[in-house]
């Protein structure tokens, strides 16, 4: 019984040790955009990035609209997670910049900012929602 038992402890440990995607699934209220031109951020139309699953993402409104969704993709580089948003539709009045791949620290928070050295770009807070 205990060479079972140390057996499971033994790879329970091992496995802890495997680097994982990042778990980005959930809603994320967002808390922040600062940066641009004057630095103050500008006043989004979505107030929610929704992570559906490994591949899809959608921007929500206050009321739980879609006013944009599509595909994401992680990468590294330089030793930086990336993000990429691909949209595959979006209202005509939503605004953010998916031309960029954006670096991203996150455990409890999300904090993106362009992954590239970017004066006039902007940076994102999000908080996950419970």
């Amino acid at each position: 019984m205990k060479k079972i038992f140390l057996l499971i402890l033994i790879t329970g440990l091992f496995a802890c040790n495997k680097e994982t995607e990042p778990d980005l699934i959930g809603k994320w209220k967002l808390i922040g955009i600062s940066g641009g031109f004057k630095g103050g951020g500008y006043d989004a139309n979505f107030d929610f990035l929704n992570i559906i699953d490994e591949k899809h993402w959608e921007w929500l409104d206050s009321l739980n609209n879609t006013v944009a969704s599509g595909k994401y993709s992680l990468s590294s580089s330089k030793g930086k997670d990336c993000i990429k948003f691909n949209t595959t539709s979006e209202s005509s009045s939503f605004y953010f910049d998916t031309n960029l791949e954006y670096t991203f620290y996150t455990s409890d928070t999300i904090y993106m900012k362009p992954c590239f050295e970017c004066n006039d770009c902007y940076d994102y807070l999000f908080i996950k929602e419970n």
